[in-house]
């Protein structure tokens, strides 16, 4: 390293100036969670939740809009855990439509084990 008379850069320095520069950067957004909440509220609309689960997708989506809220004042705090929110109200959703489409699958399935239960009957008195 060649060090230039009069001027010798101390490790301490450095490592302050670095500090400054870091500490003036812009707010540390969560712009990976923002795309994630967004993916899982559609995913619950096209799922079914606007019917199966509408209050849970509202929530979702009203801590979604507060989350942008914050993040568009650079808010990084407020954001993350609207965020954190949006994801777990969106997911709640998804899981509660999924759990009502496999009860009505369960429901369809008993009753055409009845209807072929009743049938076997009918047939079997004919006989």
């Amino acid at each position: 390293m060649r060090i230039y008379r009069g001027f010798t850069p101390s490790l301490s320095a450095i490592l302050l100036g670095s500090a400054v520069l870091v500490g003036c950067s812009s707010v540390n957004l969560p712009e990976g969670m923002h795309s994630q909440a967004k993916a899982l509220i559609s995913q619950a609309e096209t799922s079914g939740a606007r019917e199966e689960a509408p209050s849970l997708l509202r929530t979702a989506e009203k801590n979604l809009s507060e989350a942008e809220m914050a993040m568009s004042k650079e808010q990084a705090k407020p954001a993350k855990i609207y965020l954190e929110r949006a994801i777990a109200d969106a997911e709640l959703a998804l899981a509660k439509t999924s759990a009502a489409k496999a009860e009505d699958a369960a429901k369809e399935i008993r009753e055409s084990i009845e209807m072929i239960e009743r049938e076997t009957i009918t047939s079997r008195s004919y006989e």
